[in-house]
């Protein structure tokens, strides 16, 4: 930071929790979803964001842009 620059944190102590909480209500309610993924026959509403946060393979389908047809 610049000598003489004014700065200030904010800290929201919930904060991560309070997102994944809102995410999985969104992905609940069937918004916002950016992939499905298919199962056994039983389709899972999905963002696209938090899968590939959350599982290197599927990090790799949506980086390499083969989201369309995840296997």
């Amino acid at each position: 930071m610049e000598p003489g620059t004014n700065s200030f944190q904010v800290e929201f102590p919930d904060f991560s929790s309070t997102i994944l909480q809102k995410l999985n209500q969104q992905r609940q309610q069937g918004q916002l979803c950016d992939v499905s993924i298919v199962v056994q026959g039983h389709i899972f509403q999905a963002h696209k964001a938090v899968l590939a946060a959350s599982s290197p393979y599927f990090c790799d389908q949506v980086l390499l842009k083969n989201s369309r047809r995840i296997v």
